[in-house]
């Protein structure tokens, strides 16, 4: 399986992340890409994009769950849901 490359944008800037996670500043149509070297700003987006994506997966997980007529409740083991 190979990963596609991810964009994401991050204090305004668009950004490409590749397969490998090395990052890019991502120009327009995001065909031309300009890698960036400093390690500081790479390891803040690729983090950015790992909780956007995370954001993404439980926002979808959850719809499923209200979907099939679960509801979630408070308090308890965190995030258990019951008819």
């Amino acid at each position: 399986m190979t990963c596609r490359p991810c964009r994401v944008t991050y204090q305004g800037t668009r950004y490409a992340i590749d397969g490998a996670g090395n990052v890019a500043i991502a120009a327009v149509g995001d065909r031309d890409t300009q890698p960036i070297a400093d390690a500081t700003l790479a390891k803040a987006v690729r983090h950015e994009a790992s909780k956007q994506r995370r954001n993404r997966n439980a926002r979808e997980r959850h719809q499923a769950m209200l979907d099939i007529g679960l509801v979630r409740v408070r308090g308890g083991l965190g995030g258990v849901y019951y008819e």
